[in-house]
């Protein structure tokens, strides 16, 4: 029996298929199973010559360490349409406070105050659906552009969901506004 930093390494060992460790890793940190540190000392001790997996979890491990895993498979794998398409990957669970209230946002870009809401099966009651339009409302007055995807528009227009973001992104980095961003750029491009 092994323990859960372990795991990841064991799993990385079974499959070099990246999206399977990383989910690993994921569910290893969101269910606060082991700490960051505890992840790199099971690494760094079994880093040896010929021990399969170690390069892949190195990355997967590499790439998330230090922020925060996004809390559902569909975020984690509309992370994964970001990154295969060139796009920066967001802050995942970003928690933000607007007046109103308090947010966590699925995954944002809070240099540019964009909000991606990934509506999945809590959102199809009228009560969840009411609590999503005020919230939205509230983001919008403080400033934040709200993008909202489900399930069914990410699985069949992948496309328009990636083409989206980068024009939110366009609209809100390259351009920012003392209202949205804080500071004026003088039209000079960020990035």
């Amino acid at each position: 029996m092994t323990g859960p930093a372990r795991t990841v390494l064991d799993v990385a060992a079974v499959t070099d298929d990246e999206p399977t460790v990383l989910r690993a890793l994921d569910e290893v940190r969101r269910q606060a199973l082991a700490t960051w540190p505890e992840i790199w000392e099971a690494l760094v001790g079994h880093t040896t010559r010929g021990r399969p997996g170690i390069t892949t979890a190195r990355a997967m491990i590499l790439k998330r360490y230090g922020k925060t895993v996004p809390h559902l498979e569909f975020a984690r794998l509309f992370l994964g349409l970001l990154e295969r398409a060139g796009v920066p990957e967001p802050v995942s669970e970003h928690k933000v406070t607007v007046p109103g209230g308090t947010y966590r946002l699925d995954a944002a870009y809070p240099a540019g105050r964009v909000d991606i809401e990934l509506d999945g099966r809590g959102h199809e009651t009228e009560a969840t659906k009411e609590d999503d339009r005020v919230r939205d409302n509230r983001l919008g007055l403080a400033g934040w552009m709200v993008l909202r995807y489900t399930w069914a528009r990410f699985t069949s227009h992948p496309d328009e969901i990636v083409a989206e973001v980068r024009a939110a992104l366009g609209a809100r980095l390259d351009n920012r506004r003392p209202d949205v961003a804080g500071s004026a750029t003088n039209g000079r491009r960020i990035g």
